[in-house]
């Protein structure tokens, strides 16, 4: 339903018709607002929940893994060969990226990886 808005106090013919419409004038920029605020929250709660999905690990997961603080002279490469013998050592190595988060081959002594526990 379009209203056509009136554009000065002349053009209405009583003084309740124009109270009439600023309140529903009103009442339409709340509930405008409103629906706003819901849609806002919707997305929020929404983002979350992919969030933690996505994010998320249990409590399985974590515990098939120990940490593993990275020692001089340690690197993927030997890393991967020592935890993943049966495994081809590049399969390996990304499956250790992607446990611990890494996006590139770089790693300093004393980094905490986790491992799978043998």
């Amino acid at each position: 339903m379009r209203i056509t808005r009136k554009k000065s106090w002349r053009d209405y013919n009583t003084c309740e018709e124009y109270a009439n419409d600023l309140k529903q004038r009103k009442l339409r920029k709340i509930y405008r607002r409103r629906r706003i605020a819901v849609a806002l929250f919707v997305c929020v709660i929404i983002s979350t929940l992919i969030s933690t999905v996505v994010f998320a690990r249990t409590a399985d997961d974590i515990s098939d893994y120990v940490p593993v603080a990275v020692e001089p002279g340690d690197t993927l490469w030997r890393l991967a060969g020592k935890y993943y013998p049966d495994m081809a050592r590049r399969d390996a190595i990304d499956e250790i990226r992607a446990v611990n988060g890494l996006t590139g081959s770089t790693i300093y002594v004393g980094d905490v990886l986790l491992m799978p526990d043998k």
